[in-house]
C-alpha cells in the first residue's frame, strides 16, 4: 500500500510543475514553510486526514489540504489569478 507521504509529494510535484502558477509565484511550492527571503510562493499543509479500515488494514485514505498562495511583495502579485491555477489540482474518485 502506498505511503501517505506519496500523496503529499504528488501534490507538491503537481503544483510545482504548473508553469502558470510558477509565473505568478516564482519562489516555488513548499510543504509547511518557504525558505527565508521568499516573497511570492505557495504553501501546502495537511488540514485533516482519516484512514478507513477494511479487513484489519487501511482500505483508503481521505485527506484535506490547504493550498495557500503568499505574496509578500510590492511587485503586485496577481493573487486572484493564482487561486484558479491552484484549483486545477483536484482530487479524483468523488
Amino acid at each position: 500500500m502506498a505511503d501517505s507521504s506519496d500523496i503529499d509529494n504528488a501534490l507538491i510535484a503537481k503544483l510545482g510543475s504548473d508553469s502558470a502558477l510558477l509565473a505568478l509565484m516564482p519562489n516555488g511550492v513548499y510543504w509547511g514553510s518557504a525558505p527565508p527571503n521568499s516573497t511570492r510562493f505557495v504553501i501546502v499543509s495537511l488540514i485533516d486526514e482519516s484512514d478507513e479500515q477494511m479487513l484489519q488494514q487501511r482500505s483508503h485514505e481521505d485527506a484535506v489540504y490547504l493550498v495557500k498562495a503568499v505574496g509578500l511583495s510590492t511587485a503586485n502579485p496577481d493573487m486572484k489569478a493564482a487561486a484558479p491555477v491552484s484549483m486545477r489540482c483536484s482530487t479524483t474518485g468523488r
